[in-house]
C-alpha cells in the first residue's frame, strides 16, 4: 500500500472468485469472476475509487464488464461508532439493450455504521435501480458481522432486503443472506469459502426477471 503523499494512500486489490454476487444474485451465471479495483484514502477520511469485474450477458445486454465508481467520507463517532457515507455508480460498458432488455447503469447514495463486530448499511437509489421500470427510490438494507476465531482465521455473516419501488413494489424485492470464512495467508494474500442465497418476495417474478432461476 504505497502512500502518495503523508495525507494520501493508493490501495489496488485483485481477487478471483468462483462466482460473481451481487445481493445474493449471481452476475457470472454461476461462472468464475476476476475483479479488481483501486481507493486512494486521505487522512481527513475521504476515499474514492473503481472496482471492475467481468459479469455475464444478462447483467451487462451488449457487454460484458461492469465497472463501479464511488467516493465518501468514514469517520469514527464518540464511543467507537464508525460511519461511512458516499455515492456510488455502477456503469456496464456496451450496454445496448434491446426492446426486451432494461438499460442497467445505476447510482446509488449510502450510509453505514459499525460498532466492535457489527454493521449496518442504508442504500438509496435515486435513479432507476438497474433497469427495472418505476424503481426510483428503492433502497437496500445490509446487516453484518464479522470476527476473528483464531488468529488469521475470521467468520462472517450477512443479512441483506431490497425494496424495490414503483411499478414493480411487493413483487421483485427479495431478501439475501450469506456465511463465511476467510483466512489471511499473509503478504496481503487471503482465500476465502462463502456461501450466498437469495429469497424473492414473489418467486416466480423474481426469477423472471432475473433471466433465469440458474442466474440465482
Amino acid at each position: 500500500t504505497p502512500a502518495v503523499s503523508a495525507e494520501l494512500e493508493l490501495s489496488g486489490n485483485l481477487s478471483l472468485v468462483s462466482d460473481y454476487r451481487f445481493r445474493g444474485i449471481s452476475q457470472t451465471n454461476k461462472e468464475m469472476a476476476l475483479q479488481g479495483g483501486f481507493d486512494l484514502a486521505h487522512s481527513s477520511g475521504f476515499y474514492a475509487g473503481t472496482w471492475a469485474s467481468n459479469v455475464d450477458g444478462w447483467a451487462n445486454p451488449g457487454g460484458s464488464m461492469e465497472i463501479d465508481l464511488y467516493a465518501g467520507f468514514a469517520g469514527e463517532l464518540p464511543a467507537g461508532v464508525g460511519y461511512d457515507v458516499g455515492a456510488i455508480a455502477y456503469h456496464y460498458p456496451g450496454n445496448n439493450p434491446d426492446a426486451g432488455s432494461p438499460k442497467n447503469n445505476s447510482r446509488e447514495y449510502y450510509l453505514g455504521f459499525s460498532y466492535s463486530v457489527l454493521s449496518y448499511k442504508y442504500s438509496y437509489a435515486p435513479t432507476t435501480w438497474f433497469g427495472v421500470p418505476g424503481s426510483k427510490k428503492s433502497y437496500y438494507h445490509d446487516l453484518g458481522v464479522e470476527f476473528e476465531i483464531v488468529p488469521g482465521l475470521t467468520a462472517s455473516a450477512h443479512y441483506g432486503m431490497q425494496t424495490i419501488k414503483g411499478t414493480s413494489a411487493g413483487v421483485l424485492g427479495f431478501d439475501d443472506y450469506s456465511v463465511g470464512l476467510s483466512y489471511d495467508l499473509g503478504n496481503d494474500f487471503a482465500i476465502g469459502l462463502t456461501y450466498s442465497d437469495v429469497s424473492f418476495d414473489n418467486k416466480a417474478a423474481g426469477a423472471a426477471w432475473f433471466s433465469s432461476t440458474t442466474a440465482v
